[in-house]
């Protein structure tokens, strides 16, 4: 075993020797092909230099394909000599040093590009006589190229991500806001800097989190433009990869429903997000694989021109700013993802183009300032961005805030106020007042067909649909009148309620006049329920000195169960009758008069209730004759009473009503 492992690490040493001398020799032969040029004709006229020109650079979509960095292929004769130059002060091995130098010359020459020049437009594509694959290992070693010649400094010190930085995320937002008068900036502003992303991959280390960053904040349309598979199987396709258009699209259908909805500030808190996701993808760098790096899947590593470019346009906000001010235009947006795509498509016309002149700018020592054509790419596409996010504001404000109508309105007798057709917003309250005129009172108040309790105002709350409120009046009994008779007075002025449990078809019977007297009840078919029924009406004397006894005349329709028919009496809300059928009165089904004393007033409330207890059916009613009130000078305070409770009515229990009798009579 000993013996294996020493001739293991003898031929290793054999080896590495062999290499180094390999390296020497190659070094010596790229340093002659650098000095006298005998290897490669840099002045070859295939070449084209392009950097000072102002013509749009479009580069085939051949020379993409032929490898992630396609940039190298693409240099003019000043540019590749001073990239070998460059090359000498890599932070690498010598031999390392030559054997970059040896395998650019090598695919240079094997991959020659042509160069066609138009009017306005400037095509580089790869010779079709010189066509050929690059090996994986050559590959491999022009990332390492790349790797070696990425400025350190800013590596170290910018983060590679999908990002304009904030100013421009925030900034066309709340200048888009101002454009459509709408006041969103203060709260889409902070929101587009605070993208609605998941919290758990905040966690994850560098280079995964920058994937999944880039996968929820843009949309990568070349990442798998390069993906070699065999050749005649299937061609190279070009798959997009990102969510921002869905999470654009889920973010401004959640703006939209909101608004929608009066929620406003959830409305442009939705719309920050859904503004980060789009203008992420306004950025070139941000809709092509500059921010991955796999030769043998076709991608290459561009984060250094990514990192210098989002400085540049940093450094020079002041003066992208005001073509963002001054794009009042908009584009028309009915889905946002779909709007989101188009934009992507836009910026990633203008990525490699962005790539190609940044790179130069950083290998030739040129200053970015002076290169117009990335100002006029950066000034393109900030343009087409605010055109989108102006449309996305307008998207999600456009419907307006869903509005209802209140239709109001009085009969004879008093007024509700406001009346008419009222407009309002999903989600407010609106309150309305019923006013009686002089000699009236409120009858009834309808709120969508249905009565509810009579009252002064009445409040629509958390409104999502329109309604109808409508008030009825009646008129006032004469002042100070003592008597009320049912055949002459009828029911007017009178509130009735009825109530049950446990039933399967029940209805309220009455208010009506039947002969000489009222009626009022349930018609109900229970199981073993209950039953209850009350009218009730103030009496005002505005003339004399109150009323201290009433009679009451009627009659309690007659019961199965008299032990649990019952009935009560309330006066200013203080109970002063109750009783069931067993006792007389009221009686089972029997005419009876009950006379009630109480204290001195000139406003009575009275409210008269029946009911009962086990309610088979089929009608539970009262028949009502007549009320007289007076005040009698020898009414004093009275002993206590037995009464009967409806809850249990076989069970008696002695209460006392503080100055006032019972008695029947």
């Amino acid at each position: 075993m000993k013996l294996n492992i020493d001739r293991f690490i003898l031929s290793l040493i054999i080896v590495l020797l062999l290499s180094g001398f390999a390296t020497s020799v190659l070094a010596q032969s790229v340093e002659k092909d650098n000095n006298s040029g005998s290897s490669i004709n840099f002045n070859s006229d295939r070449v084209y230099s392009s950097y000072d020109s102002v013509k749009e650079t479009y580069f085939d979509q051949s020379l993409l394909d032929l490898s992630p960095y396609w940039i190298f292929f693409v240099l003019d004769s000043d540019q590749k000599r001073t990239l070998l130059l460059k090359i000498n002060d890599f932070s690498v091995p010598d031999g390392k040093k030559n054997l970059f130098k040896q395998t650019l010359m090598r695919l240079w020459h094997q991959h020659p590009v042509i160069v066609e020049e138009s009017e306005d437009r400037v095509e580089i594509s790869l010779d079709r006589d010189y066509q050929s694959e690059i090996p994986v290992q050559d590959q491999l070693t022009l990332q390492e190229i790349w790797d070696a010649f990425s400025p350190p400094s800013i590596l170290e010190t910018t983060d590679t991500m999908v990002r304009w930085g904030s100013r421009p995320h925030s900034y066309i937002i709340v200048i888009a806001c101002r454009h459509n008068n709408v006041g969103c900036e203060d709260i889409a502003g902070p929101a587009s800097n605070d993208p609605d992303d998941p919290e758990w991959y905040n966690m994850a280390p560098g280079p995964i989190w920058t994937i999944f960053h880039t996968y929820m904040d843009g949309y990568v349309l070349d990442l798998l433009q390069g993906l070699r598979y065999p050749p005649g199987v299937i061609p190279n396709p070009s798959i997009p990869y990102g969510i921002a258009p869905i999470n654009v699209g889920i973010h401004a259908l959640k703006a939209k429903n909101a608004y929608r909805h009066n929620e406003i500030d959830q409305a442009f808190q939705s719309l920050g997000h859904a503004s980060h996701y789009l203008t992420d993808v306004g950025n070139p760098l941000h809709t092509s694989a500059a921010l991955f790096s796999n030769p043998v899947l076709g991608v290459g590593n561009i984060g250094f021109v990514h990192n210098y470019y989002e400085i540049f346009v940093s450094d020079h906000w002041q003066d992208y700013s005001k073509y963002i001010e001054q794009t009042t235009e908009r584009k028309r947006v009915n889905n946002p993802s779909l709007s989101t795509i188009k934009l992507a498509e836009y910026s990633h016309a203008h990525s490699h183009e962005l790539i190609y002149r940044v790179f130069l700018d950083t290998l030739m020592n040129k200053p970015r300032e002076n290169d117009q054509r990335i100002h006029q790419i950066t000034k393109e596409c900030l343009i087409e961005t605010t055109k989108y996010t102006n449309g996305l504001v307008d998207y999600v404000i456009r419907d307006g805030v869903a509005s209802f109508t209140i239709t109001a309105s009085a009969d004879t007798g008093g007024m509700i106020v406001p009346s008419g057709i009222i407009p309002v917003k999903f989600g407010e309250s609106k309150t309305f007042s019923i006013q009686s005129n002089s000699g009236y009172h409120i009858d009834t108040l309808l709120v969508d067909g249905e009565s509810v309790t009579s009252r002064e105002t009445y409040t629509f709350t958390d409104i999502d649909k329109s309604h109808v409120i409508h008030a009825t009046f009646t008129k006032d009994a004469p002042a100070s009148s003592s008597e009320w008779i049912w055949s002459r007075d009828g029911w007017t002025g009178w509130d009735h309620e009825v109530t049950w449990s446990e039933c399967e078809v029940c209805s309220e019977y009455g208010p009506l006049l039947v002969g000489d007297h009222g009626e009022h009840g349930g018609d109900v078919n229970l199981r073993d329920g209950h039953i209850i029924a009350s009218v009730g009406r103030v009496f005002s004397d505005t003339k004399g000195d109150g009323w201290n006894t009433m009679i009451f005349e009627g009659l309690l329709s007659a019961s199965d169960r008299p032990g649990r028919r019952w009935m009560n009496i309330t006066i200013n809300d203080r109970q002063l009758f109750m009783a069931n059928a067993l006792e007389s009165p009221p009686g089972d089904g029997e005419p009876f008069q009950i006379r009630l004393n109480f204290p001195t007033s000139k406003n009575l409330n009275i409210r008269i209730s029946h009911g009962q207890e086990g309610a088979y059916g089929p009608r539970f009613m009262m028949q009502y004759y007549r009320i007289t009130l007076s005040n009698d000078n020898s009414v004093k305070a009275g002993e206590p009473r037995d009464i009967i409770h409806p809850q249990d009515p076989y069970e008696r229990v002695n209460i006392t009503v503080s100055d006032t009798t019972q008695s029947g009579g």
